[in-house]
Order: structure tokens, then sequence, then C-alpha cells
């Protein structure tokens, strides 16, 4: 009868059904099908590489061991190659693991500092008896560079060698607090001029350090530079700063 659909046999469907399922799968290759399967289960293949890393460390260094042993020209040849790709990617990898875990990383370096004092100390000293020439020029270089930071650095400095008590804080820390007025004249503070301007910004110790005053917030101010060269390691009695000009 005209019109009536043609019934197929389980032979002819069972011909044309991997055809249809290559046609079907050609559509998308085996890479772009695992791009997706990753893209769409991140977490999933992060912790299942984890897990695997985990179980096989042993197996893993052999391998990557073996690897290295038969390639060592291929692996340098690469990395000739593409040294400066390298260490971009290197670089930027660095910058976000950092970011992401700045508590775990300050924790470890504590851990590992408290754990190798002797070692490290011994290092440092190595190194400074062995570079003093290049340690000097590279200080003196800093130190034109940054004067602020470097008579932050010598307040510290000196704190240290007299045996004071030493807080840890930035000299701006303490210009905040002060509404950047210096407490010896009580006049405001520019902090866009800099050293050696008379009127750019100082740290004065209230009792000075080379009398036993502590380097710590509750013994410093805000100071213009030439009121604080004026006052000089003098002090006044109850606390109250001379006026050096008005």
């Amino acid at each position: 009868m005209s019109g009536t659909p043609e019934v197929q046999t389980f032979e002819d469907v069972l011909n044309v059904s991997p055809i249809i399922l290559t046609e079907k799968r050609k559509a998308k290759s085996p890479a772009q099908r695992q791009a997706k399967y990753r893209k769409a289960h991140k977490d999933r293949v992060a912790d299942s590489k984890a897990q695997y890393r985990k179980r096989n460390k042993s197996k893993i260094a052999e391998c990557k061991t073996e690897y290295y042993k038969n390639n060592q020209d291929k692996i340098k040849k690469y990395l000739h190659e593409n040294k400066a790709k390298i260490a971009e990617r290197a670089a930027t990898y660095n910058a976000i693991y950092r970011q992401n875990n700045k508590e775990k990383i300050a924790a470890d370096q504590a851990v590992y500092y408290k754990a190798n004092k002797e070692r490290i100390a011994a290092r440092k000293s190595e190194y400074r008896q062995a570079n003093k020439e290049r340690i000097k020029i590279r200080e003196a270089e800093y130190s034109k560079a940054h004067p602020e930071a470097n008579r932050e650095n010598s307040h510290r400095r000196r704190a240290l060698r007299r045996n004071v008590e030493v807080e840890k804080f930035k000299d701006v820390e303490i210009f905040k607090r002060d509404n950047w007025t210096c407490k010896i004249c009580h006049k405001k503070v520019n902090g866009r001029l800099k050293y050696p301007n008379p009127l750019s910004r100082s740290l004065d110790h209230i009792i000075p350090i080379s009398k036993g005053g502590t380097h710590t917030k509750d013994n410093v101010q805000c100071a213009h530079y030439l009121c604080n060269c004026k006052k000089g390691n003098g002090t006044v009695e109850g606390g109250e700063q001379l006026l050096m000009f008005g």
C-alpha cells in the first residue's frame, strides 16, 4: 500500500546504527570531548589528580628521573629555546600562589626558620664575608634611591645596638596617627616633601634612643626634619616638646 513506511529489519538496524554513531562521534574529537569534560568537572578532575599523585609519589618520582635520564638533550634544548616563556609562566604562577597562600607561606617560613636558625645565620654570615664590596655598593645604591626607608632601618639598627625595646611598624603609621602634624612646632607636615628638605617628615623619639628611649609607637611622634634636628637628643620634663619655630 502506497504511503506506508517501509519497515526495517533487525539486520538493517544493525548495519546502519554503527554508521550513525560514528558520524555523531566525528562531530567532536576525543581531545574536544576531554576538554569539555575537564571544564565541566574542574574540581573533580583536580581532586582525582591530587589523590593519584598522593598514592603514587614514588612511582611518579621514578618516572620523572627515568624520563630526565633518557631525554637530557631534548629537555635542555626545550629549556633553552623557551627560557623567556618559562620564566614568565613561573613568575605568574608564583605571584598567584603567593597571593592566595600568604598565611601558609608565612607559617611555613616561620617553622623553617625556627628549625634552621643556626644554619641560616651561618649561611648569611658566609655570604656577607664573600660579598663585602658587592653588598656595600648595593646598600649605597638602595640608600640613595630610598632615603625614607633607609632612615626607618637606621632607627631600628640604633635601637638594637642600644639593646632597647624595638617594635615593628612603618613611619607612615605614626604620621597618619598624628594627623601629619609636627608634635614639636604643632604645624602641618607636607607629606609630599622629601628628605633632606627641612620641612619634610621625620620620626622623632620623645625619649631619645641615646638616653634609653625605646623604638616603640608610644615613644615616637611626627616631626619636621628641621624641628627634629634642632631638638637633637634633648628632652623636656613632663614629656612636652620644645617649640622650634613659630
